[in-house]
C-alpha cells in the first residue's frame, strides 16, 4: 500500500469491524481506525492502541491531529475516542484468517 488517501486503506478484504458490528473479528491493537465524519467517505485514520469490548471507548495513536481532537491538526497524538466514531476497522498484519 502506497497511499496518503485515507479510504485507500479499508478495501473490503481487510475490513474486520464496520461501525457496531463485527464482520470478521475483534479489533485488536495494531490495526486501523477509519473515521467518516458527517456520513461521508474515511476522512481520517488511527492505530488502535486499546480496544475492549466491555468500553465505548477506544484508544488511537494519530497524526495530523492536536489535542482538540481535530484531524487538520499538528502532530502525533495518543487519543481517546468513542466507538460510535469509528466507521471501519482494518487487519493489515493479517491476524484474522478467513474460514
Amino acid at each position: 500500500m502506497r497511499s496518503a488517501w485515507a479510504p485507500a486503506w479499508f478495501p473490503d478484504d481487510k475490513v474486520i469491524y464496520r461501525r457496531g458490528s463485527k464482520v470478521n473479528g475483534v479489533p485488536l491493537p495494531g490495526d486501523l481506525a477509519g473515521f467518516a465524519w458527517n456520513g461521508g467517505r474515511i476522512a481520517h485514520i488511527g492505530i488502535i492502541e486499546q480496544w475492549s469490548e466491555s468500553s465505548a471507548a477506544i484508544i488511537t495513536i494519530e497524526g495530523n491531529t492536536n489535542n482538540a481532537g481535530s484531524r487538520e491538526g499538528d502532530g502525533v497524538y495518543r487519543k481517546r475516542r468513542p466507538k460510535s466514531q469509528v466507521s471501519l476497522v482494518a487487519d493489515w498484519i493479517g491476524r484474522y484468517v478467513p474460514g
